[in-house]
C-alpha cells in the first residue's frame, strides 16, 4: 500500500502541474513523463470516471444557468405568441421551431470563455485532486474518524483551496486577473460563500464518509455538485 501510494503522489506531483501549465500558457505543450509508473487498474478507472464526470458535470451546470439567466428580449415574445397562438393558427410544428428557435438564440449568447473555465476547473479539481483527496488523503489524515473527515473537508479544503483555486483559475480565463486580484475577490465574498457551502455539503459529507467506499467518494461528491455548481455559478458569475 506503501508503494502504491508512492506512485499516486509522484503520478500527482507530475500531472496536475502540467494540466495547469497547459491552462495558463497555451503554447507549452502538456507532457506528462510518469517515471514512477501509473497506479494501478483498480484505481485507473474510478480516476478516468471522476475526471471526465467532474468536467462533464460542471460544464453542464454552467451552460444550463447561462442559458436560463440570458436575458433575450424575443424570447418572451416567442414564447407569448406560441402560447396565444397555439390553439389556433399555430402548429404543432411550427410551435416546436418557435421553441428550438428560441434555444438557438440562448446558445449563441453562452459565454465560452466562462463555460471553459468551470469545465477545467470540474477536470482538474474537482474530477483529479478531488478523486485523490477524499479517496487517500483525508481518510489517512482523519485516521478514519467521521468528526475529523468532515471537518477537514468543511474548514480546510473548501476555504483554503477549492475556492481559491476557483477564482484564480475563472479570473485568469475570463477576465485576464493575477492572482492576487482573483484571491482578493473571493477575500471580500468568503463568508457568504463558505457559509453557502457548509450548509450545502456537511450533511451529504456526513453520509458520504459514512457509507461510500474510498475510491468512489468523489463521485457521489461530484454528482451532488452538479446541484451545487448551479448555486456557485449564480453566487459568482455575476
Amino acid at each position: 500500500k506503501q508503494a502504491e501510494m508512492k506512485k499516486i503522489v509522484h503520478f500527482m506531483a507530475l500531472l496536475l502541474p502540467a494540466l495547469l501549465l497547459q491552462v495558463f500558457r497555451p503554447s507549452v505543450a502538456l507532457a506528462v513523463t510518469v517515471s514512477a509508473g501509473l497506479p494501478s487498474r483498480k484505481i485507473l478507472f474510478p480516476l478516468l470516471v471522476s475526471a471526465l464526470t467532474g468536467m462533464f458535470l460542471t460544464a453542464l451546470a454552467d451552460t444550463i444557468v447561462q442559458v436560463s439567466g440570458n436575458d433575450i428580449s424575443t424570447d418572451a415574445e416567442l414564447y407569448k405568441c406560441s402560447y396565444l397562438m397555439s390553439l389556433t393558427e399555430l402548429t404543432k410544428g411550427e410551435r416546436w421551431k418557435l421553441f428550438i428557435t428560441s434555444l438557438k438564440d440562448r446558445g449563441r449568447a453562452v459565454n465560452l470563455p466562462r463555460l471553459s473555465s468551470f469545465a477545467l476547473f470540474g477536470l482538474c479539481l474537482k474530477g483529479i485532486f478531488q478523486f485523490f483527496l477524499y479517496s487517500f488523503w483525508i481518510p489517512r489524515l482523519s485516521e478514519g474518524s467521521l468528526v475529523r473527515s468532515v471537518a477537514l473537508d468543511a474548514f480546510g479544503y473548501v476555504p483554503l483551496v477549492y475556492y481559491p483555486f476557483y477564482f484564480m483559475l475563472t479570473g485568469k480565463i475570463q477576465y485576464k486577473r493575477g492572482f492576487l486580484e482573483s484571491l482578493n475577490v473571493y477575500r471580500k465574498d468568503v463568508v457568504r460563500l463558505c457559509s453557502a457551502s457548509f450548509l450545502f455539503w456537511v450533511p451529504i459529507q456526513i453520509v458520504n464518509f459514512s457509507f461510500t467506499p474510498e475510491v468512489w467518494r468523489n463521485l457521489v461528491v461530484l454528482l451532488s455538485a452538479f446541484v451545487w455548481t448551479i448555486m456557485l455559478s449564480i453566487l459568482t458569475q455575476k
